[in-house]
């Protein structure tokens, strides 16, 4: 029958909760059904019927003996070995002895009327009938379809192996030392313990010892954990990191950043230097280097400009009060000279004393001058120092619609640490 009908049968099976069955093993029940379902679509039947089949020993429902009847049937079309429709047929009348409407009752019925007419064409007697149903009176079967009105599995002795899970690109299986090919991976092994590697490029290897029973299917959950992507930034000491919105650090960063493989937004930035923006595409399990070469902004460049402009300033200021200053002195003295000989001044005299009086004015004005233009300069240029500051996270955001917003103001942006970001495949 079609694949379909195992995906039916699995949802009956996840939707419903084992009678007599404790959690532990109906998540075990659950599990092996999935991986007979696996093995069905893979068309491996014969590992379908042994999954169901444990599954059923541990939750024995409805819903899992019309899964192994439909995997037995296939496996006939491929082995055309009589007793795998014996065994079909022995678990469809089960399954009408316990389902009698809804369900897959009409297609069970068909299936086992199909079955009947074929056996006998073949000349093979039917499977042990149930009691109740006419076909065999009493066998020793109980009446509730139990399993003791089937015929027994038969086996080779060896045990099989199945790896499943999420199929990854360039995925390896190796199993005792020899490269299994195909996926999921079937492998008959003689029981006993043997070890089993898992491994596939960007994700974490898995190693695991497992034991195989002869007649049984043994599992192996092949669910690989992806390595992250890690990212190193490289520049300016101080200069801060912002990653999708996040503050991750500041360089240099004690080890790289470990990121989630995808796509993602670095900045990285500090006062005084351009922004750096960069978006970057990382690949799980690999590491990517990022330098942030960081120019001087044109408003720095401004700002040391007006320092400069102030420090000049105040020397010219500085040497004007000198020049002041003396000429003050050049005129005290001419006056203590004359006081001293007890005489007035002399027309040169008076003459070369108000030439140092205008000097010593002249020169007081321009110091003055000077020295507030001085100081106005290095306050513009303090502002333009100290206003230069970029908005990393406004940078952040740009247009790729990311929900920004600061960290809390008692933690600050360089206190944003190192975050790891893990995920499932």
């Amino acid at each position: 029958m079609r694949a379909s009908a195992i995906a039916v049968a699995l949802a009956l099976l996840l939707a419903a909760g084992g009678a007599g069955a404790g959690p532990v093993e109906v998540e075990r029940a659950k599990a092996l059904f999935r991986a007979g379902a696996s093995a069905y679509k893979a068309g491996n039947f014969a590992a379908a019927v042994l999954a169901f089949e444990q599954a059923h020993d541990l939750d024995p429902k409805p819903a899992i003996r019309f899964s192994t009847a439909q995997a037995l049937r296939r496996w006939f079309a491929k082995s055309e070995d009589p007793s795998h429709l014996q065994r079909a047929l022995a678990y469809y009348r089960e399954y009408l002895d316990e389902v009698k409407t809804g369900g897959r009752v009409l297609d069970a019925s068909r299936a086992k009327n199909e079955i009947e007419i074929l056996l006998a064409q073949l000349g093979v007697p039917l499977s042990p009938t149930p009691a109740g149903e006419g076909e065999g009176g009493d066998d020793g079967s109980g009446s509730d379809g139990s399993a003791r009105a089937r015929p027994p599995a038969r086996h080779n002795g060896l045990g099989t192996l199945m790896v499943d899970g999420p199929e990854l690109a360039g995925h390896r299986v190796v199993v005792d030392g020899q490269e299994q090919s195909g996926w999921p991976v079937f492998v008959e092994l003689s029981p006993g313990r043997h070890d089993v590697l898992v491994e596939a490029p960007g994700y974490r290897p898995l190693a695991r010892t497992t034991t195989a029973v002869a007649g049984q299917l043994t599992l192996v959950d092949a669910e690989l954990d992806e390595l992250p992507a890690t990212l190193s930034v490289r520049g300016d000491d101080g200069a801060e990191i912002i990653v999708d919105g996040r503050p991750m650090g500041r360089t240099p960063l004690p080890q790289p950043l470990e990121l989630s493989p995808g796509p993602h937004r670095v900045v990285v930035g500090t006062p005084g230097r351009e922004v750096m923006v960069r978006d970057v595409d990382l690949a799980r399990g690999t590491h990517t280097p990022l330098t942030a070469d960081l120019d001087v902004t044109a408003q720095r460049v401004a700002a040391w400009c007006f320092f400069g402009g102030a420090i000049l300033g105040t020397g010219v200021g500085v040497t004007f009060a000198i020049v002041a200053v003396s000429g003050r002195s050049h005129a005290k003295n001419i006056l203590d000279t004359a006081a001293e000989e007890g005489r007035p001044l002399s027309l040169a005299e008076a003459e070369d004393y108000n030439d140092a009086l205008g000097r010593r004015d002249d020169y007081t004005r321009a110091a003055g001058i000077s020295l507030t233009a001085s100081a106005l300069t290095a306050g513009v240029g303090l502002l333009l120092y100290v206003l230069d500051a970029p908005d990393l996270y406004e940078a952040a955001a740009g247009d790729v619609g990311f929900d920004i917003a600061p960290p809390p103001s008692d933690l600050g942006p360089s206190r944003g640490g190192l975050v790891q970001l893990r995920g499932r495949f």
